[in-house]
């Protein structure tokens, strides 16, 4: 089962936002384990728009990034986490345990390069690591998902 369910999420702020109930119309169409929102209209946390939370942290994007934020225990270092960035799949692990499963794909291709990851403090835990998906191509997708997670 896919734990990114952007697209099931902004259909039903949608519909709440129209006064509608109906949980199988609105534009969003179920891709395997994947949701994915067909509407041309839907921000999925972009050029400001409020981040959106998954089961592993939140996300937010630009035209041209994708911005992961996963909690992470105040203790933890560059060296206890792992970060694989590869053109269309990524994997986080952080003390030996995996947040974002190896080999998970991607919403749209990335420049494995040009992504990085660092810490920040705040957040429940008291700090954050925050991973900077570089898109490629154009940049220009908006992408109703970032990570499609199998458990």
């Amino acid at each position: 089962k896919a734990s990114s369910l952007s697209g099931i999420i902004q259909q039903q702020q949608q519909q709440q936002s129209l006064g509608g109930t109906s949980a199988a119309g609105g534009g969003v169409q179920l891709i395997g384990n994947q949701a994915a929102n067909t509407t041309a209209s839907s921000s999925f946390g972009a050029n400001g728009a409020p981040a959106v939370v998954e089961s592993w942290g939140r996300w937010t994007q630009t035209d041209t990034e994708v911005e992961l934020v996963l909690p992470v225990p105040p203790h933890v270092k560059a060296k206890h986490v792992a970060v694989k960035f590869a053109r269309s799949t990524l994997s986080v692990a952080v003390s030996g345990e995996l947040r974002i499963p190896t080999k998970s794909q991607l919403f749209d291709p990335i420049v494995p390069d040009e992504s990085t990851f660092t810490f920040q403090d705040g957040g429940s835990n008291g700090r954050e690591l925050c991973i900077t998906l570089t898109k490629a191509g154009d940049g220009t997708a908006t992408w109703p998902w970032v990570v499609a997670v199998s458990k």
